[in-house]
């Protein structure tokens, strides 16, 4: 999610938060006027606690989308550290001569697929996600389809 959207959900509570707030307070002025007996201690009361109600609730969503503002951030840095992971597993697979000395599982998956080793077992045995493994398979084949 981007800070806009992040943004733009916040205004939206914002504009739903002031909504509710003229709806209350509308009901409340239809309810005094009812009565038409000027404003009694317990409608004051029950106006109060729906102010701190309100507040309460304001409160509470800001913290919630500052939670998952960390949390998207959070996402975003590990979606950002396996882009760079796939971008050099793919620049190390493109080389024509092979070279795989910037992760020797890179190598090492390629054969234990070769041996017919499945994705998954490759994935947990040299600690990479299927993704990966996935993506160093369908290299690899593409290259040696290439060559051949």
């Amino acid at each position: 999610m981007s800070t806009e959207l992040m943004l733009g959900i916040q205004i939206f509570a914002d504009v739903v938060l002031c909504a509710i707030i003229a709806f209350l307070l509308w009901v409340l002025n239809t309810e005094s006027r009812k009565r038409r007996c000027g404003v009694d201690a317990d409608s004051l009361t029950e106006l109060r606690g729906l102010i701190e109600s309100s507040k309460a609730s304001a409160d509470y969503l800001v913290r919630a989308l500052d939670d998952g503002k960390k949390s998207l951030e959070e996402v975003a840095h590990s979606l950002d550290e396996r882009e760079t992971r796939l971008r050099t597993l793919m620049e190390g697979l493109d080389r024509s001569s092979g070279d795989m000395q910037k992760d020797p599982r890179y190598g090492q998956a390629m054969e234990m697929a070769r041996q017919g080793v499945p994705g998954t077992e490759i994935a947990n045995a040299l600690d990479l996600t299927e993704g990966e493994v996935d993506l160093i398979v369908s290299l690899d084949l593409r290259k040696n389809k290439d060559a051949g």
